[in-house]
């Protein structure tokens, strides 16, 4: 099963009832308001549909894992990537307002890309891991 856990974070593949928590995320004025102007839930549940297919590496669509804090298994956000070509890959993260200020993006972040080069799939995320190879690239 693709997923890791961190010291303090439990990352999984979305699941059907992460539904409520991913359409709120989704709808939040504070979380969004730099990622996309509002969408209608029939535009967020198909954006969601797309990210319940199984994942592999390789796969053309989202990466999408629900951040739980691992000591209560309250879902604080969400954390993925996808791969745009065949040497780089666009990551991203959202978290609810009480989430955010607290390092789970970081930290959501670090193990995703130490996931992705386990995977075999990047070289680095930088630049400078291995040799300037080509890797992944932030994005907001």
């Amino acid at each position: 099963m693709v997923g890791f856990t961190t010291s303090r974070l439990t990352c999984s593949p979305l699941q059907e009832q992460d539904w409520p928590f991913f359409l709120a995320l989704q709808q939040h004025p504070d979380v969004m308001r730099f990622i996309a102007e509002a969408r209608p839930e029939a535009e967020i549940r198909v954006a969601f549909d797309s990210r319940l297919t199984p994942w592999e590496p390789g796969s053309p669509h989202w990466l999408c894992l629900v951040v739980r804090d691992t000591a209560s298994q309250t879902p604080l956000g969400v954390t993925g990537y996808i791969h745009r070509e065949d040497d780089c890959a666009e990551v991203g993260f959202l978290f609810t307002p009480s989430a955010q200020g607290k390092g789970y993006g970081y930290e959501s972040l670090v193990a995703l890309l130490d996931f992705a080069f386990d995977e075999g799939k990047n070289s680095s995320a930088d630049g400078d891991r291995d040799g300037g190879q080509p890797g992944l690239a932030g994005a907001a």
